[in-house]
C-alpha cells in the first residue's frame, strides 16, 4: 500500500521543499511562498534545488502518514494510548491482532476434524496434530517478533518481508511461514 508525498518533490541542501512555504537559502537569503510556484526549473535549478518525481519517494501508507518537511517520514501511532478508559490500538497491537487471525484462517480447514474427535470419539490422524501444532507454534513465534518491534521502521521491515531490522530476541530478521499442510498429511487419506 503505497502512498506518494506529491507528484513533483524539490529536494534543498537535503530538505524536501513543498509548495506553498517558504524556506531559507544560502546566505540566509529568504525565498517567499510563492517562490517555487512562479520560478522555471532552470531557476530552482541554478541555486541548488533538485526536482524529482513523487515516484521516488513512496512510503507504505500502512506504517506511514507521508514526509516531513525534513523529508522524513511520519510515523502512523505505534504504541496503544490510554486516555481514561479508552484505549487507541497501536500499529503493533493491530498486526498482532492480524496475525492471531491468520493463525485462526490457517487452522480452519482442519477444525472439522477436531469437532468430529469431539462429538464421535474419531480419532484425529497423526499428521493432522503435527499440522496444527506446527501452526500454533509458527503463530506464536510471529507474535512475539511482531511484539519485539520498537518502531515503525523495524515493524514495516518484518511485516513486509524486506528484512532489514534485527528483532530483538530473534537470530533472523523474516517472519517464519507457515506450514504446508501437504507436508504433514494429504485430505485425499481422510476418511469421514
Amino acid at each position: 500500500m503505497a502512498g506518494y508525498a506529491s507528484s513533483i518533490y524539490y529536494n534543498y541542501d537535503g530538505t524536501v521543499l513543498r509548495l506553498g512555504r517558504g524556506f531559507i537559502g544560502t546566505g540566509g537569503i529568504q525565498y517567499p511562498p510563492n517562490w517555487l510556484g512562479i520560478t522555471t526549473d532552470g531557476d530552482k535549478l541554478a541555486i541548488g534545488i533538485t526536482i524529482g518525481a513523487a515516484s521516488t519517494l513512496t512510503f507504505d501508507s500502512r506504517f506511514w502518514t507521508g514526509f516531513g518537511t525534513d523529508g522524513n517520514l511520519i510515523p502512523l501511532q505505534f504504541e496503544d494510548v490510554g486516555v481514561g478508559t479508552a484505549t487507541t490500538e497501536g500499529l503493533r497491537t493491530q498486526f498482532k491482532i492480524e496475525e492471531v487471525q491468520n493463525a485462526v484462517e490457517t487452522l480452519s480447514g482442519t477444525r472439522w476434524l477436531i469437532i468430529r474427535n469431539t462429538e464421535f470419539g474419531t480419532p484425529i490422524p497423526v499428521g493432522v496434530t503435527s499440522y496444527r501444532t506446527e501452526v500454533i507454534s509458527v503463530g506464536q513465534t510471529r507474535v512475539g517478533m511482531i511484539s519485539a518491534t520498537t518502531d515503525n521502521g523495524m515493524l514495516e521491515s518484518l511485516i513486509t518481508g524486506a528484512g532489514t531490522s534485527s528483532v530483538p530476541g530473534y537470530t533472523t530478521t523474516f517472519l517464519p511461514n507457515y506450514p504446508n499442510p501437504e507436508d504433514y498429511y494429504y485430505e485425499r487419506d481422510i476418511e469421514l
